[in-house]
């Protein structure tokens, strides 16, 4: 036990400073089958410590440093340890005891810089200077188990100093070591306790550090702000004494000590004791008095320590702050053409509790642009932007401020920058796929390559954009991609090059379709267009602000891509093939037409919604399309009804689903149409449609009873498209702006 050995008197075990903390046990057995050991250790008022089962016993011998502090094993006695030798069969044989009595030296004390001195040096904070005097406190953990403490300064944390000075424990408990350094850098001030038998404790080593140069001034030990008062008209006034920051990186007993608050005429008003590095006085207001008020902090170190006295004014009531100046200023750029404007506030005495803000637009309040920091927007270019700042305090006036206000001039708008990959080319590295811009075409219309990958961003001089949410970012775009064989999935980033990408890398998976939408706090101000090339089909029509665009469930490639970002409540012009933005099979399979051609007198194949029934082509033979029919098959109740507008007739009456509307047999031209959807159907779908006529093309697109086509019958009509589209989703856009029906 402790490197004694046992035998029938008990021991005394005595831990000083090299095996403080541990409680070193050897035990040894001359059979060779013993695999394990019991041991138990048993304090003087029965208290089980120790309790090991499977101590491991190798060649007869086997032992520890058991942890004193984490079994409860404290100073005093008696102790008896019991080991009980345990063979590989599980055999057990007679116990072998110990009994001692424990000694152990000093507790290790805790040591901090004392405030108030010329230089104050607290661990990782470079402070006071060469030839600039100091004081550590020692503080015991254990009152009276020391008599003196040694000391000594090294630079190598892991070694002990050279040389060791002694001290003896002053009446109060306390030992204050004074240290003058004749070095900068690290430093390191080791401290034992010894007892009066002249055992040494555990060492404790505080670190601190010398400042290069120029001394450091240590910082007030204590300063005051004010508190609200959550009990107004109790006559106290709470305000909150805070410690230095020297003391915030030590370990220990901390923070300590005590503060009295007086008045400037020595009146005591309140104290407090520390626990925590802040605490709260309330303060006696009628011996305070109004107006503002000088107060006197006295902090106590430690018992027996001078106080260090610092001074602080305090409000009494009815206090109005002086001064202030605000003006609107920007770290990325010149005011009048950034974006990101900051409140920059000055001069306020006593200094402000907090601030409030309110930025304004040619006078007048913005709404919500109530912090610190003002994200300007589009709407803001050709106004003046200032900005209002109000002063708070506990029992202060508020007082506000107005800043000069900055014409706010031209802004580089949003853009879109943008591009594609296809199937049949391998990743590039080093390539950042965003070649095209507001607008352009990423990819090759017509070509036969077909797009796997699309990758898109907004971009802004004036803005910073981002791939995706981040702090900062004005704007981004929320963008996913329909794959073939996998359905609709978000932006992804390529791992090598980190590209943000819809769609598949590799896979020689189709892109079919994409949605894109905008967002970020100045999103409200911008709307994205975006449009695909489908062959067959050509340039669909835009889809916007999170709108399908592409053709889903059809097999089709996109071979090229056109984003534009535009601000809210500007449109693109309308594709000239005044297709849909998307087409869905799932959706148009519900609905089929049959087209009459006349004068050849046939029913052509019945098409799908979204495709074309007749000819839409330049036609010479005299065709005319001069009947339909249209059958709906529909998720829902309802049908289809449809008029036709036949010469001799006009408008005749609507007939039902997969009826015949116009003319198949007497040879009257039919020029126009109408539909519309009945019952349930009505309530989930649009009906859309639109006719081609010779000589013009397609004509606008009409929809839900409205007619498509001519009022002449000397114009001719060959073919019509027919198309369903959900209700809160995008109507397509009539191509050049021609309308449904021409007179």
């Amino acid at each position: 036990m402790n490197h004694q050995e046992c035998g029938a008197e008990p021991i005394v075990a005595t831990l000083s400073s090299d095996d403080y903390l541990g409680l070193p046990v050897e035990f040894g057995f001359e059979d060779p089958e013993v695999a394990t050991a019991h041991v138990r250790l048993v304090g003087p008022t029965g208290t089980v410590h120790l309790d090991l089962a499977d101590q491991v016993v190798r060649e007869g011998r086997g032992g520890g440093d058991y942890d004193r502090r984490r079994a409860g094993i404290v100073e005093g006695g008696p102790y008896t340890l019991s080991v009980q030798a345990v063979t590989s069969d599980d055999v057990r044989g007679p116990a072998a005891s110990c009994t001692f009595d424990l000694v152990v030296g000093p507790a290790r004390p805790d040591v901090l810089p004392v405030l108030g001195e010329p230089g104050v040096y607290p661990p990782f904070m470079p402070a006071g200077g060469v030839g600039v005097g100091g004081v550590f406190v020692v503080i015991p953990r254990v009152g009276g188990d020391a008599v003196a403490y040694e000391y000594g300064i090294s630079d190598d944390p892991d070694a002990r100093p050279a040389a060791l000075s002694t001290v003896e424990v002053d009446p109060d408990g306390n030992v204050e070591i004074p240290v003058v350094p004749t070095s900068p850098g690290a430093h390191y001030l080791s401290v034992v306790g010894v007892d009066a038998a002249g055992l040494r404790g555990g060492w404790v080593s505080q670190r601190f550090d010398v400042a290069k140069g120029a001394p450091v001034r240590p910082r007030p030990a204590t300063t005051v702000t004010e508190s609200v008062d959550d009990a107004p008209g109790d006559g106290r006034l709470p305000v909150d004494i805070h410690l230095s920051s020297e003391l915030a990186n030590l370990h220990g007993v901390f923070p300590m000590g005590e503060a009295i608050v007086r008045s400037s005429t020595g009146a005591e008003l309140g104290r407090t004791t520390f626990d925590t590095m802040s605490e709260r006085v309330l303060l006696d207001q009628a011996a305070l008095g109004t107006g503002f008020r000088d107060v006197q902090v006295e902090y106590r170190q430690f018992a027996g320590a001078t106080p260090v006295v610092t001074t602080a004014r305090v409000c009494g009531g009815s206090c109005s702050f002086s001064g202030g100046k605000v003006s609107v200023g920007s770290d990325t750029g010149r005011v009048s053409v950034t974006t990101d404007l900051t409140a920059r506030v000055s001069g306020f005495s006593p200094a402000p509790a907090s601030y409030t803000y309110q930025w304004l637009r040619d006078g007048k309040a913005l709404k919500g642009a109530t912090t610190k920091d003002y994200l300007g927007v589009p709407t803001d270019q050709g106004h003046r932007i200032a900005v209002r700042v109000t002063a708070h305090g506990p029992r202060m006036t508020p007082r506000s401020v107005t800043s000069s206000s900055v014409l706010v001039g031209d802004r580089d708008e949003m853009h879109a920058d943008y591009g594609v990959k296809f199937t049949a080319f391998d990743w590039e590295h080093y390539f950042s796929y965003q070649t095209s811009h507001d607008g352009e075409t990423a990819g090759w219309p017509g070509s036969g390559y077909t797009v796997e990958m699309l990758s898109a961003t907004p971009g802004s001089r004036a803005y910073t954009t981002s791939t995706g949410p981040a702090d900062g970012s004005a704007m981004w775009f929320e963008i996913s991609g329909y794959v073939e064989g996998q359905g609709w999935s978000g932006q992804k980033v390529q791992k090598t090059d980190k590209v943000p990408y819809v769609g598949s890398i590799g896979g020689k998976r189709r892109l079919e379709a994409i949605r894109i939408d905008t967002a970020g706090p100045v999103s409200p101000y911008y709307d994205v267009f975006y449009r695909v090339y489908v062959p067959g089909r050509g340039w669909l029509g835009w889809a916007t602000n999170g709108g399908t665009s592409g053709m889903i469930g059809y097999g089709s490639r996109i071979e090229g891509v056109q984003i534009k970002v535009l601000r809210h409540g500007t449109t693109p012009t309308a594709s000239g093939t005044g297709n849909a933005p998307s087409y869905s099979r799932s959706t148009q399979k519900q609905v089929h037409v049959e087209a009459f051609m006349d004068p050849s007198k046939v029913w052509r194949v019945p098409m799908g919604g979204g495709s074309t029934a007749g000819r839409a082509e330049s036609i010479s033979a005299p065709q005319r399309l001069n009947a339909v029919r249209v059958d709906l098959d529909g998720r829902y109740s309802g049908s289809v009804q449809v008029s036709a507008k036949v010469k001799g007739d006009g408008w005749r009456a609507y007939v039902g689903n997969d009826r015949t509307a116009g003319s198949t047999g007497l040879g009257l031209p039919t020029s126009a149409y109408r539909m519309r959807l009945t019952g349930t159907m009505a309530d989930h779908y649009r009906l859309y449609y639109r006719t081609y006529v010779q000589g013009i093309g397609w004509l606008g697109w009409a929809h839900d009873g409205a007619a498509s086509g001519t009022s002449s019958y000397t114009a001719r009509p060959t073919a019509v498209q027919v198309l369903l589209v959900p209700k809160g989703e995008a109507a397509p856009r009539s191509g050049y702006g021609r309308a449904a029906y021409r007179s």
